[in-house]
């Protein structure tokens, strides 16, 4: 699906119904004031969007079939932000124009959704929160980066209890009740389908495939992890899979890596860098040591032809860029190709004999491995020495500063919009 097609989705499911199920509403119950109305109108706006955001942030292979997971996190982000705005809203309007009596489900709302969004904060690097985020961080760094796990089970909890809470205080309301049957039976339709969702991926967690590791190496900060495979494993190449581990140290939530395999291979391999303990850790992996894979996310893998394409990785970002290049070669690709592997350091390579074959085995590769301590030129004078880079697909993976640079610097030789390929789960 084009990131047009899945702007389209959001709209229809965030906007065009919550819309039309506002619209009904005032139809239906007259209303004293525009204040009262507004408020309905941000109750109905807030049920939907609430919902959705714990159906949208499930990982089933289903949901990345319709909307890429990248797309998916940053409209959660973004409408959590809005929600903020809503409860602000709700809650003043309650406690300051009209003052009532609040319902234990209110109160409890109120209260939640704001701890909800502290806790996000921790890790999600939410647009405007960045110093007070590193505040946050500065006192308690190391329990935040130890909590982590611990966090985002909070925070799916936090998530699912506020779905239940929010149809509660929506049927409270009497919305339901005097909504039109169509409008109505939209409010349980969503409830429905997001406790459906919800429960089906914590039963299919359980029933995920579960591989073993083979090997483990670490080199220049990044550990190269290789696991068998599974009959019912399916991924595309430059996807990434979600791992959790059953070892001791290592057992909690899952945590996405992408793959340095392709498909056809006989076993799993991935490249993780470390930034933090728990990628640490998995240096300490031995060859026995089970692991469960959610495979099959991320939509950086070409789905067409390619004709003329560039491919840009930087540091552990080369990771999904070599995956691709094993599948062209696997298939036969002659086309020409351009590569462009950046690293620090020649130890930070990822796999440098599979880069060295793919030379051989795709004809039509250019392909450069820029290594700054040995005096490499900077990608950018390198990018500026592309022939014809307008007519070429730009695929990119590297960290957000990085990645902004790049697309800048294309950018100014003219390449499309469209013809520059990338995931960003960050809104920075």
């Amino acid at each position: 699906m084009s990131r047009f097609e899945s702007l389209l989705v959001l709209t229809v499911l965030y906007l065009v119904w919550p819309l039309y199920q506002v619209v009904d509403y005032i139809l239906v119950q007259p209303f004293a004031n525009p204040v009262d109305m507004l408020n309905y109108a941000a109750s109905i706006l807030a049920y939907n969007w609430l919902l959705w955001n714990v159906v949208l942030s499930l990982k089933l292979p289903l949901l990345q079939r319709l909307l890429p997971y990248d797309f998916r996190i940053r409209a959660h982000v973004l409408t959590t932000m809005a929600l903020t705005v809503f409860l602000a809203w709700h809650t003043v309007y309650y406690v300051v124009i009209t003052p009532k009596d609040l319902t234990l489900t209110t109160w409890v709302l109120m209260v939640t959704f704001p701890l909800l969004v502290l806790l996000s904060v921790l890790w999600i690097p939410v647009p405007g929160m960045k110093r007070f985020r590193t505040w946050l961080l500065s006192g308690a760094k190391t329990a935040a980066t130890k909590g982590y796990d611990l966090l985002k089970v909070i925070h799916k909890g936090l998530y699912i209890v506020l779905a239940a809470l929010t149809y509660v205080h929506i049927v409270d309301a009497k919305i339901i009740g005097v909504a039109s049957p169509a409008s109505s039976l939209g409010f349980q339709v969503l409830f429905l389908i997001t406790l459906t969702a919800y429960v089906w991926t914590r039963v299919r967690n359980r029933l995920l495939p579960t591989v073993e590791v083979v090997s483990v190496a670490s080199h220049g900060g990044i550990t190269r992890l290789t696991l068998t495979n599974h009959p019912r494993l399916r991924y595309q190449a430059g996807q990434f899979a979600f791992l959790r581990f059953a070892v001791p140290g290592l057992r909690g939530e899952e945590h996405p890596f992408s793959f340095v395999s392709a498909g056809h291979e006989d076993t799993l391999e991935f490249a993780v860098k470390h930034v933090g303990d728990f990628t640490k850790k998995l240096a300490g992996l031995i060859p026995g040591d089970k692991v469960r894979v959610n495979a099959g996310f991320g939509s950086f893998s070409p789905r067409s032809k390619l004709h003329r394409a560039v491919f840009i990785g930087t540091g552990v970002g080369a990771a999904p860029i070599l995956s691709i290049l094993k599948d062209l070669a696997a298939r036969g690709h002659q086309g020409p190709l351009t590569g462009l592997v950046a690293v620090s350091r020649r130890d930070e390579l990822i796999d440098p004999h599979a880069w060295e074959q793919l030379r051989q085995r795709l004809p039509g590769l250019d392909l450069s491995v820029l290594v700054s301590s040995e005096g490499a030129p900077r990608l950018e004078a390198v990018l500026a020495r592309l022939r014809d880079p307008a007519e070429c697909d730009h695929w990119l993976c590297a960290s957000d500063r990085v990645r902004r640079d790049l697309v800048r610097i294309l950018r100014t030789l003219e390449v499309p919009a469209a013809q520059i390929h990338f995931e960003a789960f960050s809104l920075g």
